[in-house]
């Protein structure tokens, strides 16, 4: 039985603007569920509504909760619930990390697209991730001890001991677009969202 990863609401108003139906439903879901919440709010039959889907909880990705979708279909949160819950524990990681940097940095706008969204659980295994790096300090002491930089690496031995790890850490840090996530640090950088999902197909 597939986990649930978020909870919807699904509001339509009548054409008298005097009946609200409101349904929630669990995602991923299946097909009878979804029928089920669509004839509660009746939707699709209803024409001419005014309708409405948001999220209310998605405790893999909490900021979707504050952000706006651009008029997603029931069909695409399913499918896009299931992509999450399909996801290796490593890449759900790096889904959290990649999420959090669009949403900070602003990329994803001030609507959220289904397809960027859809797209977003794809190609997430080709993304650098370091284990036990958990902030800036020891982010710092993982560049000295790989020689990840070539300043760094030039300090004699004997001099390390001189070197501030949290700020070479933070350096570090926003040269990556790093994100630190569940023990883990997230090289978000190279990160660009495929075109998997076409916004119909």
């Amino acid at each position: 039985m597939k986990q649930k990863v978020m909870t919807v609401e699904l509001c339509t108003v009548s054409a008298d603007a005097r009946t609200y139906y409101v349904a929630e439903l669990m995602l991923p879901a299946q097909g009878h569920e979804i029928r089920d919440a669509l004839q509660q709010v009746r939707f699709p039959e209803v024409s001419n509504t005014f309708h409405e889907i948001s999220v209310l909880s998605c405790p893999v990705l909490p900021q979707l909760v504050g952000l706006r979708l651009d008029a997603p279909t029931v069909q695409e949160l399913a499918y896009f619930a299931n992509r999450v819950n399909d996801l290796p524990i490593d890449e759900l990681i790096v889904l959290k990390g990649v999420f959090q940097r669009f949403v900070e940095d602003g990329s994803l706008g001030e609507v959220v697209s289904m397809k960027d969204l859809i797209n977003m659980t794809y190609g997430l295994e080709n993304v650098m991730v370091a284990a036990n790096v958990t902030n800036d300090t020891a982010l710092g002491q993982f560049v000295i001890e790989n020689g990840l930089h070539q300043n760094v690496a030039d300090v004699p031995d004997e001099s390390v001991f001189l070197l501030d790890k949290a700020l070479i850490g933070k350096l570090q840090r926003e040269s990556d677009q790093g994100i630190y996530v569940d023990g883990l640090y997230v090289v978000t950088c190279d990160y660009e969202i495929p075109e998997v999902y076409n916004g119909i197909t």
